[in-house]
């Protein structure tokens, strides 16, 4: 079996320990996810945008994401917040409540989803910030991909991520406790993930310092997760695939 993180190992060892676990990270396209040469040149210049990216669900931190954006920005308008999240596997009306509630704020931007990596890039060179309030993750390829591009990354120092997301690439909230994993939908509370409980203030003072750096002019590619991006390549993944099967 092969699993894309350490952690999704341990969890396996523990529940499948019959079966032989290997990681092997996810990779990224650092040719097709590569930053600009210049940080600022954005299609639109006059906004800082945070994105999302992960179908709706309570395990992506979603039922707390937009709380975060209106507590961090009450009256900003130079702001908006980009929600890619459309989840198939959600019955329609579930999946309208998600809608609902985030379209209640004219500046967050739902983006549907697209049909290939090819179709992402335009849409995360507007972005300047990705932001994943996130439970618990198998690995969130989004992160690496928006580092490739040099993007800024603010994330819980939780789960599969922190495998790469480090102080030096990341604004990291280190989670104060864990919780039963319970939605209601597609976890029953038998298992543990991250409580996002008293970490409000965390995330939106990391939001608005990157905020008024841009302001101010001193917004800089993520240097540091260009680097670390460069690192989990697709050809490093397909190497790894072969030394265990070779073995």
């Amino acid at each position: 079996m092969f699993v894309a993180s350490e952690w999704a190992k341990e969890i396996m060892n523990k529940e499948v320990p019959s079966v032989t676990t290997h990681v092997v990270p996810l990779g990224v396209d650092t040719e097709l996810f590569s930053p600009l040469d210049n940080p600022t040149s954005f299609l639109d210049n006059n906004k800082f945008v945070f994105f999302n990216c992960g179908k709706w669900e309570k395990r992506k931190g979603h039922d707390l994401l937009l709380l975060l954006f209106q507590q961090a920005f009450k009256n900003e308008n130079d702001v908006e917040l980009w929600m890619m999240c459309q989840n198939p596997f959600l019955p329609p009306e579930e999946a309208a409540k998600w809608t609902t509630a985030y379209s209640s704020d004219p500046r967050v931007k739902l983006i549907d989803r697209v049909q290939t990596q090819q179709n992402m890039v335009p849409i995360l060179q507007q972005v300047r910030c990705g932001i994943f309030p996130s439970r618990a993750e198998g690995w969130n390829l989004e992160i690496l991909e928006l580092m490739s591009m040099g993007k800024h990354i603010i994330t819980t120092d939780y789960s599969a991520h922190t495998e790469y997301c480090t102080n030096s690439n990341s604004m990291l909230v280190k989670p104060l406790k864990e919780e039963q994993a319970h939605d209601g939908i597609w976890f029953d509370g038998s298992a543990e993930w991250a409580s996002l409980d008293g970490l409000e203030e965390q995330f939106v003072d990391h939001m608005r310092k990157l905020y008024e750096k841009w302001k101010a002019g001193e917004y800089k590619k993520n240097e540091a997760g260009i680097d670390t991006a460069s690192q989990y390549r697709w050809e490093a993944c397909a190497k790894r695939i072969k030394e265990i099967l070779d073995n």
